[in-house]
């Protein structure tokens, strides 16, 4: 259904832009008054917001290819924003969006907004990839600016983004996985500009709870992150978390006692009276340091940092504790390139580092040599061929007539380049055009369109094959859909 103008979108259909549509910045545009909605800006530009609330409505809702701008702040932030507490049936979608909260002067805001609370922890509640966000700077000393902030219970996975924290915004964070189970990011790039005076505020990635436990299970990793004095990936609460094969640039430091990695830091109430991280690894990455402090730990036991790179300057690590006096214990062993990683360090009494081919450690805490130690298996570099759809049903069509465009995206998981040797389409109904060239690097996404027209009547099936260099080639996508004949009418008398 073509629109040109803001409103309700109550129907469960396709909705598609045809002009740019604007309700001011402060305002909301669209109102998702329906279930399993989609929304296609169509490469237009909506000025406003885009909110579903209450009921059921946000259920199965898709928002593509187009960019949203507005202005809005707390307490109910979010140029896109969610808000949902009944039965969760179909998860939000969104990709192929740029999406700018423009306001200055917030004490809250954000670009995306997902409010799922109380949902269960197997509910699958949201998926992005391909979004741009951003911070505008300028920001307040008090505010915090969140580009997609994410809270639920529910499992969420965000993927092929880049979100960039700019310049004088205080506390940016580019994305905030809140109260999330079995959450996972990859294959995104997170910049992290250089502030005046906010040297430890922002964040790349958080996973973060104010219960112990509930944040658990995250996987993060092939991203890119440039620190500049910022952290990269912040863990609070958030047991048994996997940090790997990531890639962060340019740590500089001193972060005043915060690590480009920061474990740590309960918040939550009641005062907590434990911090097991419950076996937590960061490993296999690469730390390209310029100085600072690579591994931050406040009140957080059990976690470990193996089989990790250190390149450039060497580092240091902080391991200290707050008021709190919950036991900080981190095992840091067998990294490459860390043998000056202990210099300058602070091991607070009270807290405890376990240390293996990583310098001499220094402070009044506990400092214990436990060689050999362990190491973790990073694998041959390899890519990894992930497709975001398996398959594509069109809607009927009249023969020799589009009935429609699907597009879907291939993204290459692994931390090597794929080599794409033929992108091959089958059905005489179906053809396709894609971004995708010979090769495709390590993290990155390609899309494919396919277009249906039917050439007879009843069902036509098809299928796109990509034979590439990676494990499980080839890799499929079917297609289906259906011709119809067009009814004439003969003229003529009676």
């Amino acid at each position: 259904m073509d629109i040109a103008t803001c409103g309700t979108l109550s129907a469960s259909t396709s909705y598609t832009l045809t002009a740019n549509v604007s309700a001011g910045a402060g305002n909301t545009c669209f109102t998702i008054g329906g279930l399993n909605v989609t929304l296609d800006l169509n490469g237009f530009t909506v000025t406003g917001r885009i909110k579903c609330t209450g009921g059921t409505n946000c259920n199965g809702l898709t928002i593509l290819g187009g960019a949203v701008s507005c202005s809005y702040t707390a307490p109910d932030r979010g140029c896109i924003r969610a808000d949902l507490s009944n039965a969760l049936t179909a998860r939000i979608v969104l990709h192929d969006l740029t999406v700018t909260n423009t306001a200055t002067s917030a004490s809250s805001k954000s670009g995306v907004s997902i409010d799922w609370q109380g949902r269960a922890a197997t509910d699958y509640i949201f998926e992005g990839y391909n979004l741009t966000m951003s911070s505008n700077g300028g920001s307040p000393a008090s505010s915090r600016i969140i580009n997609l902030e994410i809270i639920s219970a529910g499992t969420s996975k965000v993927y092929d983004s880049t979100f960039t924290c700019k310049a004088d915004d205080n506390a940016c964070q580019g994305i905030v996985f809140f109260a999330g189970r079995n959450v996972e990011a990859y294959g995104n790039t997170l910049v992290m500009e250089t502030a005046s005076g906010t040297s430890v505020s922002n964040r790349g990635i958080v996973v973060d709870n104010d219960q112990p436990g509930d944040a658990s299970g995250a996987n993060i990793h092939n991203n890119v992150c440039t620190a500049n004095d910022q952290r990269c990936f912040r863990f609070r609460n958030a047991t048994n978390f996997s940090l790997h094969h990531n890639t962060v640039n340019n740590i500089t430091g001193p972060f005043d006692g915060f690590g480009i990695i920061h474990v740590g830091d309960p918040d939550y109430s009641p005062a907590p009276t434990y911090s097991d991280y419950n076996a937590a690894k960061v490993w296999c990455n690469t730390f390209n340091m310029a100085g600072g402090t690579a591994l931050g730990s406040r009140d957080a036991k059990n976690w470990f940092v193996r089989s990790n790179t250190f390149t450039g300057a060497t580092g240091r690590v902080s391991i200290t504790r707050t008021a709190l006096a919950l036991e900080s214990i981190v095992t840091i062993e067998n990294n490459t390139g860390a043998s000056g990683l202990g210099t300058a360090s602070t091991v607070e009494t009270g807290a405890t580092v376990n240390h293996c081919l990583s310098g001499s450690f220094t402070g009044a805490g506990t400092i214990v040599d436990s060689c050999p130690g362990a190491t973790e298996s990073c694998g041959t570099a390899a890519p990894l061929v992930s497709l975001n759809r398996s398959s594509i049903a069109f809607q009927a069509g009249v023969i020799e007539t589009t009935s429609g465009n699907e597009t879907f995206t291939l993204t290459n998981t692994g931390d090597a380049t794929l080599n794409i040797t033929s992108i091959v389409t089958t059905g005489a109904a179906f053809i396709n055009t894609t971004t995708c060239g010979a090769t495709l690097g390590a993290g990155l996404n390609c899309t494919v369109t396919v277009t249906a027209r039917a050439k007879s009547t009843g069902a036509a099936t098809g299928t796109v094959t990509f034979t590439t260099d990676a494990a499980g080639s080839p890799h499929t996508v079917a297609l289906s859909g259906s011709g119809i004949a067009l009814l004439s009418f003969g003229g003529g008398k009676p």
